[in-house]
């Protein structure tokens, strides 16, 4: 069994807890979760019933294949290398901890020293393989596209509330919106190839309903993937269904 541990016991880590002790991820289980805020640690902890740590060395001392990483960007930024450095792999929901260039560069090269990889989790976003593809068939462009409902239909209280109606440009300008919530825009960015090249586009939705997408194109061929109604849940168990897909035997 590979033992995995999760940083970050907030509402997408304790999901993805939750799972893993359902037996979800049939070759892994929780070991251990790390997380700064001593009394949500305790909780946690004696919920799932591992062992709760807010120091990094001893999480990872517990003899750990991969974390789960589910907070916030700089706090992944801070802890990823040294997982890495320790040859722990890491499921990264922070995605856009990656659109900073010489994180990226050094964390890569720190993975091949160190014989690690990040997983970058696909979030509320579908259609990573397919994008893959359409790279080696050669002249694509990949464009993440979100569809928000009308200004006057959103929830106040939601942090996406005051985005424009629409928008087009890279995946780095559509970020740059609001860089703590558009973690999405850089998972979908990376998997259709440079961040420079990749787009991002906000469109009109039916009122009530948001939706994230992804669409890539070349000269032979074209693909649409929409997820209509995304959930804290699907966030959170897509670091679940990476688990599998790397460590099942038989795997696509």
């Amino acid at each position: 069994m590979y033992k995995v541990g999760i940083l970050g016991c907030g509402r997408l880590g304790s999901i993805a807890a939750n799972a893993l002790k359902e037996g979800k991820a049939p070759f892994c289980e929780l070991a251990a979760l790390l997380d700064s805020n001593e009394d949500v640690l305790a909780a946690k902890s004696g919920e799932f019933g591992v062992p709760g740590f807010t120091d990094r060395n001893e999480f990872m001392a517990c003899g750990l294949d991969f974390v789960i990483e589910a907070t916030r960007q700089n706090v992944a930024q801070e802890n990823i290398p040294a997982f890495i450095d320790k040859g722990i792999s890491v499921v990264s929901l922070s995605c856009g901890a990656f659109a900073d260039k010489d994180f990226y560069n050094k964390t890569a090269a720190l993975c091949l020293e160190r014989g690690a990889k990040v997983y970058l989790a696909t979030g509320c976003l579908g259609g990573f393989d397919l994008a893959s593809v359409f790279q080696l068939m050669g002249g694509m462009q990949g464009t993440v596209v979100q569809y928000m409902p009308p200004k006057a239909e959103r929830d106040p209280k939601n942090p996406m509330a005051g985005f424009p109606e629409e928008f087009s440009g890279t995946a780095l300008e559509g970020f740059n919106i609001s860089p703590s919530h558009l973690n999405t825009v850089i998972a979908g960015a990376l998997a259709c190839g440079e961040l420079e090249d990749a787009r991002y586009e906000l469109r009109p939705a039916q009122p009530g309903m948001g939706a994230f997408g992804l669409e890539m194109k070349n000269d032979l061929s074209s693909a649409k993937i929409i997820i209509s109604q995304n959930t804290f849940e699907m966030i959170a168990l897509s670091t679940v269904a990476v688990l599998n897909r790397v460590t099942n035997p038989i795997t696509f």
